[in-house]
């Protein structure tokens, strides 16, 4: 009889700590009002002329947002002084461009020093569809729209 009351009380100590270990996961699932604010990026695109992209930094990167063919919000890598080129795919954006730029409605590297191959294919259009057909099209971050601003969501990792 000794023995089964141990067991129980063990059992019982052991389920409500899983319970209380929970409790913090269960509560990551829905983030905190002031969490989600922190979170997203919120970008006035009122004003915005289409033949313009604005340009924003978002964790680290750059993005893009244009109004040329409706709201187009495009990522673009950056680090170390420079946007990083796809080397094919954007698994790898190791290529380093310097000037980087939405000139005559498209993305495009202007940068004198880099290989003029380079500079020629990495071109992109409004819409961050590939021009030279070389490299893949732009990326895109999750986000919305709600009539002024865009919403950039969550985090690139």
């Amino acid at each position: 009889m000794r023995r089964t009351l141990l067991a129980r009380i063990f059992a019982a100590s052991v389920v409500v700590s899983l319970c209380a270990a929970a409790v913090p996961f269960a509560r990551s699932l829905f983030p905190s009002q002031r969490a989600k604010a922190e979170y997203e990026l919120r970008v006035e695109i009122s004003g915005l002329s289409s033949h313009v992209a604005r340009l924003v930094e978002w964790n680290g990167s750059k993005i893009f947002l244009t109004t040329a063919n409706g709201l187009t919000v495009l990522y673009m890598p950056f680090s170390h002084g420079a946007f990083r080129l796809p080397d094919f795919t954007w698994e790898r954006p190791v290529v380093p461009c310097r000037e980087f730029a939405f000139v005559d409605a498209q993305f495009q590297c202007l940068d004198a020093d880099l290989f003029w191959w380079w500079r020629d294919n990495a071109r992109w259009d409004a819409a961050g569809q590939s021009l030279s057909g070389v490299f893949p099209n732009m990326m895109s971050p999750p986000y919305s729209y709600d009539g002024t601003h865009a919403i950039i969501l969550g985090r690139r990792q």
